[in-house]
């Protein structure tokens, strides 16, 4: 086929080249029609598939009379036969990616930094992603501001604080009005014994609410990259996308998510709502599911009714499972341990129980006394213990402890062989006395 026709009916990207780069003067038609078809033509090299820019096109354009194409001609096809495709590099850097995640037994990989311990339990480690859900009202915000509070004074009742210093702190807030996302700061504040009217460099404290889905992403990058914060509180993720039941919107943000906690080296803490069926606690759509399954954390809060007392549970953990925890709220509405709230209560009531039993036993003295003075101040003691059964209701021998009870500074109490009771009074001071005859 001459050469001319070559360069005219194959494409300019890609061309058969016959066996030693020669081209043939006696191709027949036949040979030519194999070509025009795509097809190699009998005695090609199949083998050699070669890419010619338009420079080598035009030179050989130019030596179209030659049987073999000259030296310089030889030496440029065979640098461009060399070269690397664009599959050809798109592969090699998919490889070379791949390379790196290759996990080798001889790689030393640092431990977990963790932040936190709690009930003796290392946990929140950079580069994670924690979750707490719960119904709403449920108590997330409130473990939120006991988590911020124990990493700025160092230690909350069970919760402690790994690091000497202060680590930096993101809030962000996106379903509060700013009014309530100070008051939380505020409250954060007094719970670590700081000032509640001074900001502290360490906690930044966000509002997005008026936000977008996009805006709130974006903004999240931005903040990362502006204050490098060691952990950041996302309440709630849910406002970071437009609809948390859409497979793909999902799982985008909970892998852009864990880029930016291994970008930032941070740990990213996420609150979401649970399902709103009563028994149903997995966490909101397919947001949910996949935050479960990236979560090294999943904490669940559930508020008794009764004693408003917060239950924190660890449902979900990658490594050693955290025991459960809880916390109250005093008069203020500042959490408190539940465990310091309970003796307070037991107190309380053991208090109240005494107080009534010395108000009944006031009581009952009383009457005993109005019982012996309407006797002329003398009664039998089987008489006695009579009317005081059943006045109170109480057995015989309930009756006479009662008796031996009273008040020593309003009774003395004697005995003899007549089983009398006798009832004296001191009209001077109103003392009264007790004794048997």
């Amino acid at each position: 086929m001459p050469l001319q026709h070559l360069c005219v009916t194959l494409p300019l990207e890609v061309g058969w080249v016959a066996p030693n780069l020669r081209f043939p003067a006696d191709d027949s038609p036949q040979r030519h029609l194999q070509r025009e078809r795509g097809q190699p033509a009998d005695g090609d090299l199949l083998g050699c598939r070669l890419w010619f820019n338009p420079s080598a096109l035009l030179h050989m354009e130019e030596n179209k009379n030659l049987q073999t194409p000259p030296a310089e001609v030889d030496a440029l096809v065979n640098s461009v036969a060399q070269q690397e495709s664009e599959e050809e590099r798109q592969e090699r850097e998919r490889l070379a990616k791949l390379e790196a995640c290759v996990v080798s037994l001889r790689t030393n990989y640092p431990p977990d930094d963790d932040l936190l311990e709690i009930n003796e339990e290392r946990c929140f480690a950079r580069k994670e992603l924690i979750a707490i859900k719960a119904k709403a009202k449920q108590g997330k915000s409130t473990l939120e501001m006991i988590l911020i509070a124990a990493l700025l004074c160092g230690q909350w009742h069970y919760v402690r604080r790994l690091a000497d210093t202060r680590p930096r702190m993101l809030y962000i807030d996106t379903e509060m009005k700013p009014a309530d996302t100070q008051l939380m700061n505020r409250k954060a504040m007094h719970l670590a014994e700081l000032p509640e009217t001074e900001d502290v460099p360490e906690a930044t404290f966000i509002n997005l609410r008026r936000q977008t889905a996009d805006e709130c992403q974006q903004a999240l990058t931005d903040l990362l990259k502006k204050y490098r914060p060691d952990i950041v509180f996302i309440d709630g993720i849910v406002d970071l996308l437009l609809n948390f039941n859409d497979l793909e919107e999902s799982q985008a943000l909970i892998r852009k998510l864990l880029a930016l906690a291994e970008e930032f080296n941070c740990c990213l803490v996420n609150v979401l709502h649970t399902n709103k069926a009563t028994d149903d606690h997995n966490m909101r759509g397919h947001l949910g599911s996949f935050l479960t399954q990236k979560a090294s954390l999943v904490f669940n809060c559930k508020k008794d009714a009764a004693s408003n007392i917060v239950t924190v549970s660890c449902t979900e953990s990658r490594h050693a499972p955290i025991a459960d925890f809880t916390f109250a709220f005093d008069h203020e509405g500042y959490p408190t341990s539940a465990e310091a709230m309970l003796q307070a209560m037991r107190e309380e009531k053991a208090e109240k129980r005494k107080e009534k039993a010395m108000s009944k036993l006031d009581e009952k003295q009383d009457f005993i006394k109005q019982v012996l003075m309407e006797h002329g101040g003398i009664m039998d003691k089987a008489d006695l213990i009579k009317i005081i059964s059943q006045k109170f209701n109480i057995c015989r021998a309930t009756s006479y402890n009662l008796i031996k009870k009273l008040d020593p500074s309003q009774f003395s109490l004697s005995k003899d062989g007549k089983a009398l009771f006798s009832l004296s009074k001191d009209l001077s001071n109103e003392q009264t006395e007790l004794s048997f005859e």
